[in-house]
């Protein structure tokens, strides 16, 4: 099993300096608004949450190039920390995780993606693998800049 690990990351900025905590937590408020995202992201088709007591799911279906893919992952919101951890229990790849965060560095501030995934079939991995991981990649930073673009035209 080939894993790849990726992180991607889009800086934001609060409208004024003074505001940087209520724009960071509404940066991560919609980090956690899962269930949005097809209705503002072009390669985000579908997105379905369940919850039970404590524990809650998303099913997801996008599309990279004309290829779809689903999975289903546990989701765990930690809002102290601004971060989304992830982790897919079923679905087309051997292995999906890693974490949506709003991230902070003195007077920096961004949008990031940490993820790692394992096609998990050897030849597929070989062939496809880079051209996978490039588009994937691609996806990524679509994913944070069009969460960028609905905070950025909330403000």
């Amino acid at each position: 099993m080939k894993i790849e690990k990726f992180d991607a990351a889009v800086e934001i900025a609060p409208p004024e300096p003074g505001d940087t905590g209520m724009f960071l937590d509404r940066a991560y408020k919609y980090l956690g608004d899962i269930t949005s995202f097809p209705s503002y992201m072009q390669n985000v088709t579908r997105i379905t949450e369940e919850k039970s007591s404590d524990e809650t799911y998303h099913h997801w279906e996008i599309l990279v190039d004309d290829a779809e893919f689903q999975w289903k992952q546990k989701t765990v919101h930690d809002a102290e920390n601004r971060a989304i951890q992830f982790t897919m229990v079923d679905g087309d790849f051997e292995k999906l995780e890693g974490a949506w965060t709003v991230a902070t560095d003195g007077s920096r501030h961004s949008l990031q993606l940490q993820m790692t995934y394992s096609i998990g079939l050897p030849v597929l991995e070989d062939v496809l693998g880079p051209v996978l991981k490039e588009k994937l990649q691609s996806n990524v930073y679509d994913m944070l800049n069009s969460i960028k673009e609905r905070l950025e035209v909330d403000q």
